[in-house]
């Protein structure tokens, strides 16, 4: 592939442009402070990270993502970067987080009965489709190409590797 399909326009396929589950994303992106980040940090920032901050990108995720990112300095006792994390999530620009509701949980559980999903994607799905996202970026290739009309699309796919 050359060069990120994520730099200038978005591809045609992915109009308009709307993002969830940047868990995988800003894990890598972001990385832990104990540790120099992931393989993907650079691309992600430039590519992903700096075009949300900037307001070219729209992105959502379900209120999963932070538990998820805080496992790892919780388990190594870094309350300081725990508070980090969930004051940068909690304060990104252009990233909304929903709420796991009465309502996600129905959506969730019609998502997990209908593609046998496991229950974080179905969640993270839920989330996407509550806020009418139109592409769910992952890094899981095993899940469907799409989901109840929003197009899932596998990170290392869309980056330049």
């Amino acid at each position: 592939m050359e060069g990120s399909t994520l730099k200038g326009s978005p591809p045609k396929f992915y109009e308009p442009w709307d993002i969830t589950d940047l868990e995988s994303a800003w894990q890598m992106s972001r990385g832990d402070l104990l540790l120099e980040g992931g393989p993907w940090a650079a691309e992600l920032k430039e590519d992903l990270f700096v075009p949300l901050e900037e307001g070219h990108l729209r992105a959502v995720t379900s209120a999963l993502t932070l538990a998820e990112i805080l496992v790892r300095p919780k388990s190594l006792g870094r309350e300081d970067v725990c508070q980090e994390y969930k004051a940068l999530l909690c304060s990104y620009p252009n990233l909304a987080i929903v709420p796991f509701t009465v309502e996600t949980a129905v959506l969730c559980a019609e998502i997990r009965a209908r593609y046998r999903l496991r229950t974080p994607d179905a969640v993270q799905l839920a989330a996407a489709l509550e806020k009418g996202a139109t592409v769910f970026l992952t890094n899981d290739a095993g899940l469907p190409g799409e989901v109840g009309g929003v197009r899932v699309a596998v990170l290392k796919d869309i980056l330049s590797l």
